[in-house]
């Protein structure tokens, strides 16, 4: 099932049947990869964005300026940081590192830790850059709104061309151009589907917490619990997009 990603385009429909079959025939794996990454990862942005959260609130509502100028304004600094220090990080480990794994599987080898790190911690001074280069090039285009959508597809999949080639810096944006070009609009249209899906079956997960809590111990439990299951099927969404990133990818070299 496995070798058509690279042989034959797959419809939407396909890419998330294979996808579905990959992420239940190596769950237990997954389980173990998204306790260890996604897991942590999630719990520090929550803790970081209700952070923000909580002095956004208070520079709304609070009276006392000078309480704020000193503890508030201090939070508000440290969260940026480690949010901007650790999505430095997530990027690579969490997209590289399930495009890297989705690879080596397609390969029709057995899911392990070594394609992720081959795909990630071996790379991450290209994935860095990448991600200064995204935020220099793209990021100030989306003050024009139409521009920094443009460009943000073309280039959103360089993480994955990371982790599977030896192509980095604008290689790697020219890769991922080359990939979506003559696909724009599918390529958008895919990921806001995927997205949709993915907020959809989040939401749905989340409304049968209150069913669930009289079976747990108590609330905080079972909100983590919850968590946990909600990042494990992010797993599987990103797995999706992976899956159809490589097929496009290996369907270009097949022409070349």
């Amino acid at each position: 099932m496995y070798s058509k990603i690279k042989t034959v385009e797959l419809s939407i429909k396909d890419i998330f049947n294979i996808a579905f079959t990959l992420f239940t025939e190596n769950f237990k794996f997954l389980l173990i990869f998204g306790l260890i990454i996604y897991v942590p990862f999630g719990i520090l942005f929550m803790i970081m964005f209700q952070s923000l959260d909580a002095v956004l609130n208070a520079i709304i509502y609070n009276t006392d300026l000078t309480l704020l100028m000193n503890h508030g304004m201090e939070t508000l600094i440290v969260s940026s940081l480690i949010i901007l220090i650790a999505s430095f990080f997530s990027t690579p480990l969490i997209y590289a590192g399930v495009a890297g794994l989705a690879n080596h599987i397609v390969d029709g080898n057995e899911a392990s830790f070594k394609p992720i790190i081959d795909a990630t911690f071996k790379k991450i001074g290209r994935h860095i850059l990448a991600i200064f280069l995204f935020s220099l090039v793209v990021i100030p285009m989306m003050v024009l709104i139409l521009p920094g959508i443009y460009f943000g597809v073309l280039f959103i999949f360089h993480p994955f061309v990371i982790a599977i080639t030896d192509k980095k810096g604008f290689r790697a944006f020219a890769e991922s151009r080359r990939v979506v070009q003559g696909n724009w609009f599918k390529t958008i249209g895919f990921l806001i589907l995927t997205f949709m899906f993915s907020t959809m079956i989040s939401n749905l997960l989340w409304r049968t917490q209150s069913f669930f809590n009289m079976f747990l111990i108590n609330d905080q439990i079972s909100f983590l619990v919850y968590f946990i299951f909600g990042e494990i099927i992010t797993i599987y969404f990103r797995l999706v997009v992976a899956l159809w990133f490589l097929n496009k990818f290996y369907l270009l070299r097949k022409e070349d």
